[in-house]
């Protein structure tokens, strides 16, 4: 079992590198906001739709590269990460739109089963609905344990079958220090998107802070689980 305790101190531990990294996710929030700022005719909408999720898949891969590259040999070379990250944008993408799919189809399922017990006595429904919450619970569990898979594809440069597999593998045998790791990160997160949505344009200098404080947390997060994921895989 990692030391979570350490991994922590390790991820919180900002140096050069992820500070630069920081800078492009802190980048790319910018021109995210900016461009939500801006009327959008409905034709267009669908356009920047599509524009920012491919966007966005990439610059995410840029932070797992990056990271990579940091903590396996102390070096980052910008353009050389523009240009390397382009070859798991295909299998990162991938993976998204299976979790994305499989989510539609357990909340499809979860919303249907409430309409058939919607009318029906309440001993009925909360069978029903009792059955359904532990049928879906399996399916949620094992998509789940696939969440390493990014980390996998850039750290080994496998398929996304091979790396989802990985994950799950190495998931379930370190299940106490994923939860441990998740719960202490988690509360920065809610209180980030608290204050972001709170202070929702209450100034252009506090927006770029909080933008900021977003950037470095994603940074820090995905290190955590990048060291988390070295440790454990050996």
């Amino acid at each position: 079992m990692a030391n979570w305790l350490r991994l922590l101190k390790t991820g919180f531990l900002v140096r050069k590198n992820e500070l630069l990294l920081a800078l492009i996710v802190l980048l790319y929030l910018i021109l995210f906001r900016f461009i939500l700022s801006i009327p959008l005719r409905e034709e267009h909408i669908f356009i920047f739709q599509v524009f920012f999720l491919f966007m966005e898949n990439y610059i995410t891969i840029c932070a797992y590269n990056g990271l990579k590259e940091s903590l396996l040999k102390g070096t980052l070379n910008i353009g050389q990460l523009f240009k390397n990250s382009i070859l798991f944008f295909g299998r990162m993408l991938l993976y998204k739109m299976f979790v994305g799919l499989v989510a539609i189809i357990i909340m499809s399922f979860g919303f249907g089963m409430i309409e058939v017990v919607k009318n029906a006595s309440l001993v009925k429904s909360t069978l029903v609905m009792l059955i359904t919450i532990v049928w879906l619970s399996f399916p949620v569990y094992l998509v789940l344990l696939t969440f390493l898979t990014p980390f996998v594809i850039v750290v080994d440069d496998v398929p996304v079958l091979s790396a989802m597999k990985k994950s799950v593998k190495v998931l379930r045998k370190n299940l106490t220090t994923s939860i441990i790791l998740i719960f202490s990160v988690l509360p920065l997160w809610v209180f980030a998107f608290f204050l972001l949505k709170l202070y929702n344009e209450k100034g252009l200098l506090f927006q770029l802070f909080l933008l900021c404080l977003i950037a470095i947390l994603e940074i820090i997060t995905i290190k955590i689980w990048m060291l988390f994921y070295q440790k454990t895989s050996t």
